[in-house]
């Protein structure tokens, strides 16, 4: 298992001044927030929305690599059929839609990184970086991964509710 010090990228300062905000769990099972709050009749994402939209950030890399992938092999196919004569207009067409599929899923994943950076908390930043953002290879870890991998002494689910409402206030 790969882990990571929170304290090399916040001070101790900060680092105890957050883990102060954490409300210690009274052993119960806490419960999702949904994933919109609809009260005031204003639709705005939750906490719960908020954090499932940083976890398809890894959907998204891979969905860029692929179609990366396909414009790179269409593209050969292109050239080869240019060579010989018979350029099929059709393939020509999937290739645009491709490049254009590849720039939404550029400036979304842009985006994403735009959100995680404009987190002014460091040590929440941090979380949230390690959580979604970093080795995007691998699945997602859990609460208690997160919290053990980067050396934070509380449970998964202190640190989650922490996220979701640090989040939903910020």
């Amino acid at each position: 298992m790969r882990t990571k010090d929170i304290m090399t990228a916040v001070s101790l300062e900060e680092y105890l001044k957050e883990i102060m905000k954490i409300s210690l769990s009274d052993g119960k099972k806490g419960k999702n927030l949904a994933a919109y709050n609809t009260s005031g009749g204003e639709r705005k994402p939750s906490a719960a929305g908020k954090t499932r939209e940083f976890g398809r950030y890894r959907s998204i890399i891979l969905r860029e690599k692929k179609t990366r992938v396909n414009i790179l092999r269409l593209s050969q196919q292109l050239l080869k059929e240019e060579k010989s004569g018979e350029c099929k207009p059709y393939k020509k067409a999937e290739l645009r839609e491709l490049a254009v599929e590849l720039g939404r899923l550029t400036l979304r994943r842009r985006e994403l990184e735009k959100k995680r950076d404009d987190i002014e908390c460091d040590f929440l930043r941090e979380i949230i970086n390690h959580r979604y953002f970093e080795d995007t290879e691998r699945r997602i870890p859990t609460w208690s991964q997160t919290a053990c991998e980067l050396g934070i002494a509380i449970s998964g689910e202190e640190l989650r509710r922490y996220v979701s409402m640090s989040l939903v206030t910020a």
